[in-house]
């Protein structure tokens, strides 16, 4: 492409920018000037303590939300923190009240997490864009980058938990499970809302309580699963993951429509009984054997069907022991 030397805009991004050799100083085939720009903004000893990600890539105010809240400068600099002391004892540390015990334990671990910290003086803070180190930030790369990724598997199961036979709350609730949104244990702990003795789940069975263990490979919630497949006659499903799980879940009874729908809706209908029986030994409720919750998902999707299709000729007796049979699926 010739460029006009002459013309006003290359005499305006000259007087900005700069020229060498002939060309502009910013910009071209290596890199965005627009993306340079914005890392020169932040070029400097001005990284942010708490809320930049210069640990592990994880900002520090999540990783240590509690001790977030309660001190007074939150937008202090990296260099400030380092320079005032960050150590045992150092003035770096203002909060707005007196630390509890446990607030002085995550302390404790924030500051040994900066004794593994090395920084250098003379060097200055810059930004990087991750994708491309070499040469950095530029449009077609992100568009590269943005195109070339496959679909991930929680963009398909995003779309089965709208079901129209399903009440909206349990399709909301699904929705908050796949994008690990629900107050499990493991999210309280990482939230300091609870401590990570607390963090064990209600089964008993000793592990942390995260949203896969609870639906998935909890000896007790998880038992549900093998009883599902028993009772609607279909393989059992073993994935990574809840929306892999949700996925493959829902075609294993067969790939026709109709048969995916049904197992759709006794997903959804299974992961809803789960979450309400955690609930209910949480708060002290009698617990539920694995059979009993069996008889509130054949319930639950039996009145759900009834409830938007008045005209379905369903027999209780009969979906309780065959419900593909019973639908006529068999």
């Amino acid at each position: 492409m010739l460029v006009d030397r002459e013309g006003l805009w290359f005499r305006v991004l000259a007087a900005r920018y700069g020229v060498v050799r002939g060309k502009l100083c910013v910009g071209g085939m290596r890199g965005s000037s627009w993306w340079r720009e914005i890392a020169r903004i932040r070029d400097g000893g001005d990284t942010f303590f708490w809320t930049d990600p210069w640990v592990d890539g994880t900002p520090l105010s999540e990783r240590f939300g509690r001790l977030f809240d309660l001190v007074v400068n939150k937008s202090v600099s990296v260099a400030d923190m380092f320079q005032a002391g960050w150590g045992i004892g150092g003035e770096a540390w203002v909060w707005r009240r007196l630390l509890r015990a446990w607030e002085e334990e995550k302390l404790g671990e924030c500051q040994n997490l900066l004794l593994t910290i090395s920084l250098q003086e003379h060097s200055s803070d810059r930004w990087l864009w991750q994708p491309d180190l070499d040469c950095g930030y530029t449009v077609r790369g992100a568009y590269q980058l943005l195109t070339a990724q496959t679909e991930v598997p929680l963009h398909a199961a995003s779309g089965l938990i709208w079901h129209p036979q399903v009440p909206l709350k349990v399709s909301i609730f699904a929705w908050r499970l796949l994008r690990d949104r629900l107050p499990t244990k493991a999210n309280l702990t990482s939230r300091d809302i609870i401590s990570v003795e607390d963090s064990h789940c209600i089964s008993g069975c000793g592990a942390v309580e995260t949203p896969h263990h609870v639906f998935i490979s909890c000896s007790i919630f998880g038992s549900l699963w093998p009883l599902i497949s028993s009772w609607v006659g279909a393989p059992m499903v073993t994935t990574q993951t809840l929306s892999d799980h949700f996925l493959h879940f829902t075609i294993s009874a067969g790939g026709t429509r109709v048969r995916c729908s049904f197992m759709q809706l006794i997903w959804l209908a299974c992961v809803w009984v789960v979450w309400t029986e955690r609930n209910h030994r949480l708060f002290g409720e009698p617990a539920n054997s694995s059979s009993h919750m069996l008889d509130k998902i054949k319930t639950f999707s039996f009145r759900w069907l009834k409830a938007k299709s008045c005209t379905l000729a369903l027999n209780c007796h009969s979906w309780w022991s065959s419900p593909l049979l019973c639908l006529g699926l068999a």
